[in-house]
């Protein structure tokens, strides 16, 4: 579903989201981590079951905190059609390695989303496209290209 956005963004269809209709069919753990993606998607998911509610809430309440950014951002859709969630190649499409990279993306032009999408898995090994990413969490600065944790 992630490929999916992405690429509808990049042909001109700024406004799409991910059906989670895998309740049922997945562990609660997958189920959360894919609402805690969906988060940070154009448009947000429906449905689901309550563990995975409280994950949406929690990853709600951070987008609730970038909503300033996250409103001029789909402004500038809205305006031009540059998509809010885009490819990490966007903003360097030379760059092959990030071409590759189907399971990070970046909302608008500031903010890199790498999804944990591996059962049991607290943590994922990413390489950083250009420029200076900051970790929102613990306020680390990192300079890419790069590789971090």
């Amino acid at each position: 579903a992630l490929v999916r956005v992405l690429g509808l963004g990049v042909c001109g269809v700024p406004w799409a989201g991910a059906a989670l209709a895998a309740e049922g069919r997945v562990s609660e753990e997958l189920l959360a981590r894919w609402w805690q993606l969906a988060a940070w998607l154009p448009t947000g998911p429906e449905g689901g079951s309550d563990a995975a509610r409280a994950a949406w809430r929690a990853a709600l309440a951070e987008r609730t905190r970038l909503t300033p950014y996250l409103d001029t951002h789909r402004e500038l859709a809205a305006s031009d059609g540059t998509p809010v969630a885009r490819p990490v190649w966007w903003s360097s499409p030379g760059d092959r390695v990030s071409r590759e990279c189907e399971d990070v993306f970046v909302v608008g032009d500031a903010f890199l989303v790498a999804p944990v999408l591996e059962p049991g898995c607290g943590e994922r090994r990413l390489r950083l496209p250009h420029g200076w990413w900051y970790d929102v969490t613990t306020g680390a600065a990192h300079l890419g290209p790069g590789r971090v944790v």
